[in-house]
């Protein structure tokens, strides 16, 4: 077992688990309260994601009224690295294993990018144990012009992994300083090597599962940028259109990770779809108000109407500008 720091008073309890194959998987839990499942990205690196920053920062405020389930994917940081099965089966017995390991019977999940396939596959067969389920700047198949710049992108990591992780990262996060750049450039190259990249980055161009997206049952919450290059909107847009009473949530901005950018809007759609009757929910507020006052006043995200009775027809609802959203 390892403990990292992730910023006063929050720690991240690192164990490792096996699957049904024999892969080692290494998780995290943080927080207390019901359980929230994050599934990995492209790559990932426990131990470097959660050093002080931005990133431990957004882990910190989920993990204030919920247990925040993390874990390196297969082939990734603290994982098993020698991955040679590039099958989405083989995310799922990842999942399964830290499911399993932590013996948990019903959870809310999280998927976010390349975690968001392996979060439709597990509540499509198992509805039941699926409280919740988030979906954020993913897809379920990727269009004809996303795969063609997947394929040079894919090209460039494997002949210069240096480079390749550098476009990568102003793919991912356009616009940002010097610093956030060599920060998510480095935990790529940390994270895994140039060919398991390149590999685990290629199986998003293959995949396909639309014709899952019908059979979701569990209450369903997209939330998209609008102008994320990463993993453009119209992608998001799909996925809350083919799922049953899906919401989508369209935020402003371009940067695809979701700790960066606004992510306090992000933060505050996450806590008010899950719901204050379920979480025990403890915000800091400027002004004196109740922790259902502040969630209702929070929520103003882009006019976008949370409420039960909003349309149920995988489109947007709109409220006027200054209505405020109440709770679910």
């Amino acid at each position: 077992m390892r403990t990292t720091s992730v910023g006063d008073p929050v720690e991240l309890d690192i164990r490792f688990c096996s699957t049904s194959m024999g892969e080692s998987i290494a998780y995290a839990t943080v927080g207390v309260g019901q359980p929230l499942v994050i599934p990995p990205g492209w790559v990932s690196h426990l131990e470097l994601e959660a050093e002080p920053g931005r990133r431990s920062e957004f882990l910190e405020r989920l993990a204030r009224h919920h247990t925040v389930v993390l874990y390196d994917r297969y082939g990734c940081g603290l994982s098993d690295r020698n991955r040679t099965d590039f099958t989405w089966e083989a995310d799922l017995r990842a999942l399964h294993a830290v499911i399993d390991g932590l013996k948990l019977e019903q959870f809310a999940l999280l998927g976010v990018s390349a975690g968001g396939p392996i979060t439709i596959m597990y509540a499509s067969a198992f509805p039941e144990r699926v409280s919740h389920l988030l979906l954020y700047g993913t897809y379920a198949r990727l269009d004809a012009q996303e795969i063609a710049l997947r394929d040079a992108l894919i090209a460039l990591v494997r002949a210069e992994w240096g480079l390749g992780s550098k476009a990568l990262a102003e793919r991912f996060i356009p616009g940002a300083d010097t610093e956030e750049l060599q920060w998510f450039s480095e935990i790529q190259r940390q994270a895994a090597s140039a060919e398991m990249a390149a590999e685990l980055y290629d199986m998003g161009r293959q995949l396909d599962i639309v014709d899952l997206l019908p059979t979701i049952r569990t209450s369903t919450l997209v939330v998209h940028r609008q102008q994320d290059r990463a993993v453009p909107f119209r992608l998001g847009r799909e996925l809350a259109s083919r799922i049953r009473d899906a919401r989508l949530v369209p935020l402003q901005g371009d940067v695809h990770l979701p700790h960066l950018g606004d992510s306090h809007a992000l933060i505050r759609t996450i806590e008010t779809f899950l719901g204050p009757a379920d979480y025990d929910v403890r915000l800091s507020h400027d002004v004196d108000e109740s922790p259902q006052e502040a969630l209702i006043s929070a929520i103003e995200i882009e006019g976008t109407d949370l409420r039960p009775h909003a349309a149920h027809d995988g489109t947007v609802t709109k409220t006027s500008p200054t209505s405020r959203a109440p709770l679910l």
